[in-house]
């Protein structure tokens, strides 16, 4: 005990304790090696809630797929300032994953390439690519194999 004679023992204030938590909780996932996702939207007919992450991957599926926004009824409705309920086509599950998607009669023309962000919504179900110009070689054969979902229709009109 003679050695810490001439050390004090001051309380820390409450405010720096604050500080410290606002600033290490934001880290608390990264050292725990937990995920959180973020909720960007809720419906508020129901309740439902979209993650954020999802939305993001709606987004970019959105942007690298060629349609005609003229004619388009669901792809224009993707947009991160309405609410995420309002998306056409979309069907989010109580938790706020995409376990549906109807692209149907968009008149998308181009292809899905097998780095497309829709194989990384890991909860899609279903998807409907009816009434759409794709060709069987604008289709990852892997699409079937890599997502755990029902492809409703295909369509190459």
């Amino acid at each position: 005990m003679s050695g810490l004679s001439g050390i004090s023992l001051q309380p820390i204030p409450m405010r720096n304790l604050l500080f410290s938590w606002i600033f290490l909780m934001p880290l608390c996932p990264i050292f725990l090696g937990s995920h959180i996702s973020l909720v960007s939207g809720k419906c508020p007919s129901d309740g439902r809630v979209c993650l954020e992450d999802e939305m993001m991957l709606l987004l970019q599926l959105k942007s690298t797929l060629k349609f005609a926004a003229a004619a388009s009824i669901k792809l224009v409705s993707w947009n991160q300032s309405l609410e995420c309920c309002s998306w056409g086509g979309v069907i989010w599950d109580a938790t706020g994953h995409v376990v549906s998607l109807d692209l149907s009669s968009e008149l998308i023309s181009g292809g899905l390439n097998s780095s497309s962000s829709i194989f990384s919504l890991k909860y899609l179900q279903s998807l409907n690519l009816a009434d759409n110009s794709f060709s069987s070689s604008q289709i990852p054969a892997g699409i079937f194999h890599k997502l755990d979902f029902t492809l409703e229709e295909v369509g190459n009109h």
